[in-house]
């Protein structure tokens, strides 16, 4: 059975920082995401730099082990995620995109415009194979997520 959507760790960790913004309101509406322990793992570890404390107050070790807590509650694991696409634009992406391939997600959810949601383009060579192989999965930011789950409406063609 496949999940609606995968998140990626930038969304984690806005939705962290901001309980009031868009990726947490991403992560309220939906009952069950896809995850995998290795990206559980890299997300635990990103939310506890000690540099993005300093930075983000809301951001304490209290406030990020109940968030993994309320992301462990939603989240449906599949592990592990073998290896269907490759992205030499960013090896680092590549697992949220496998992750999203293998669970039958829906979305991908992400802010990385350069890195990510290129592949939902005609025009390049790597965004083209990518929609012919996986025509039902979108890779879409979280404003546009959230407005995809109030209309309810079926995959789009963007």
């Amino acid at each position: 059975m496949s999940i609606r959507a995968v998140f990626d760790c930038m969304i984690y960790l806005q939705a962290a920082a901001n309980p009031a913004g868009p990726a947490m309101a991403c992560f309220v509406r939906l009952e069950e995401t896809g995850v995998s322990h290795d990206v559980l793992a890299e997300v635990s570890e990103v939310l506890m730099r000690p540099e993005l404390h300093r930075k983000m107050k809301r951001l304490t070790p209290v406030t990020v082990a109940e968030f993994l807590d309320g992301i462990r509650a939603k989240a449906r694991f599949f592990d592990p995620i073998p290896r269907a696409f490759r992205l030499p634009r960013d090896p680092d992406d590549e697992p949220y995109v496998n992750l999203a391939i293998h669970s039958e997600a829906r979305y991908l959810v992400t802010w990385n415009e350069r890195h990510l949601t290129y592949l939902m383009e005609d025009n390049t060579s790597e965004g083209a194979e990518f929609r012919a192989r996986y025509p039902n999965l979108r890779i879409v930011n979280p404003p546009r997520f959230l407005e995809l789950l109030r209309n309810d409406s079926p995959a789009p063609s963007d």
